[in-house]
């Protein structure tokens, strides 16, 4: 085996032991947060004030969040979510209506991707010093903005397609002292 062969496997395995060290700690995400999510799209930008409720519903296996949109004038949107271990350690979402989505919990933060009719949409939440960040934008994925070809240095042909974001979706939540 060359060098560099043996300095990827090592790489590899480091990065494997390290992915296996990262733990989510539930009781760092328990509690109340307030904050105010930023949306903008092609129409224009808004922001929407949020109260946001993390807790655990079933020891080490099941945690929900509560996020609720409170907009002036009209009623409070509600959205009830369950993140969910699973026997092999990986997380789930479960939208409580049927709808699973895998959520990988990554450098201290959970993540997902995925398609709701042609819709790409991807996701990060994560736990900040003071609070939580919430990340969501997404692209169609059925109108690339830009479409490259190139060459490899095998000089093999390979096409990237490119995907200017629709909407982009901010929330910074701030922990509510008890």
């Amino acid at each position: 085996m060359r060098i560099s062969g043996l300095i990827l496997v090592l790489n590899i395995a480091w990065c494997s032991a390290f992915s296996f060290a990262q733990s989510f700690i539930p009781s760092d995400w328990i509690g109340n947060y307030e904050g105010n999510m930023s949306l903008s799209s092609a129409g224009g930008s808004q922001t929407v004030q949020i109260a946001f409720n993390f807790q655990e519903i079933k020891k080490d296996s099941i945690w929900t969040y509560t996020m609720k949109y409170i907009r002036p004038g009209q009623d409070a949107l509600v959205k009830d979510y369950r993140i969910v271990k699973q026997p092999n350690g990986s997380f789930v979402l479960d939208e409580q209506d049927g709808i699973l989505i895998d959520l990988p919990y990554r450098n201290g933060a959970f993540l997902s991707i995925f398609e709701v009719d042609g819709m790409v949409h991807c996701s990060s939440m994560s736990k900040i010093e003071r609070g939580i960040r919430l990340e969501l934008f997404g692209a169609d994925i059925s109108r690339p903005s830009k479409t490259t070809q190139s060459v490899d240095e095998k000089n093999q042909a390979f096409v990237v397609n490119s995907f200017a974001p629709s909407y982009a979706q901010t929330i910074v939540l701030a922990k509510k002292k008890p």
